[in-house]
């Protein structure tokens, strides 16, 4: 007992938080969960990658978070190891994240899940990460590619300049409104009324202007146009999906 009150863990001092919203200690946890999971040194800078998702949980979801990444460093100590979870051996950590993964406690199931989920994205959406899996990067925009089943590199012609199209004073194009701008009942009429402007909707919406109905649609997400998808994982999940 007397070493485990010695560890940082159980420390009465409060480590001021980093832009990942996490102190020292639950970045140094969170980086060694990311090193067992992807089976390789992890820099610190993980957590880093993580802080723009961290920051838009709720409260009490990054409470949940940093109580979990604690509960896991002294999870070995609990189980009779003599180390804490960030000074075991790769492989007893990786042991010990299966052991959760497998539990029959569902809450462990569930926390190990969304841990390595938040890992694995902070790994391998970093720039540094790609090369160990053959990733070149984003392939948008880029000019020379290569057409199968061909092997050899062209070049593609230069795509004709878009004609920008006339935006309002709100910064929408023609026929979108601002939801919270609007402060007063706003009647639309239209055959047909859309809900969500993703994949599945705004096909549906092609559709049936294809078929000559007039249709709206209602979107709880931003504004986006082509120019603000740039194929990055860290940059896009908070864009695409609303829970993200």
């Amino acid at each position: 007992m007397r070493s485990f009150r010695s560890q940082e863990l159980t420390s009465r001092e409060s480590p001021p938080l980093r832009s990942s919203g996490l102190t020292p200690l639950e970045r140094r946890v969170f980086t060694a969960v990311t090193a067992a999971l992807v089976g390789a040194s992890a820099p610190e800078t993980v957590c880093d990658a993580a802080a723009p998702f961290l920051a838009r949980l709720r409260p009490a979801d990054h409470l949940m978070l940093r109580l979990l990444l604690r509960m896991l460093e002294a999870g070995p100590l609990l189980a009779r190891r003599p180390r804490l979870f960030s000074q075991l051996p790769r492989q007893e950590a990786e042991a010990y994240l299966r052991s959760w993964a497998e539990s029959r406690l569902a809450p462990r199931r569930r926390g190990i899940a969304a841990l390595r989920a938040l890992a694995m994205l902070a790994y391998y959406g970093r720039e540094e990460a790609w090369k160990e899996v053959g990733y070149d990067g984003p392939w948008l925009e880029r000019r020379p590619v290569q057409l199968l089943p061909a092997p050899d590199l062209r070049e593609v012609p230069p795509a004709p300049p878009r004609t920008p199209r006339p935006r309002l004073a709100a910064g929408l194009a023609p026929g979108l409104t601002q939801g919270r701008l609007v402060d007063r009942d706003l009647r639309i009429r239209a055959d047909v009324c859309v809900i969500g402007t993703g994949a599945g909707g705004a096909a549906a919406l092609a559709r049936l202007a294809e078929g000559g109905f007039t249709a709206v649609a209602v979107e709880a997400g931003g504004y986006s146009t082509a120019a603000d998808y740039t194929q990055r994982e860290l940059e896009m999940l908070p864009l695409l999906y609303q829970e993200a």
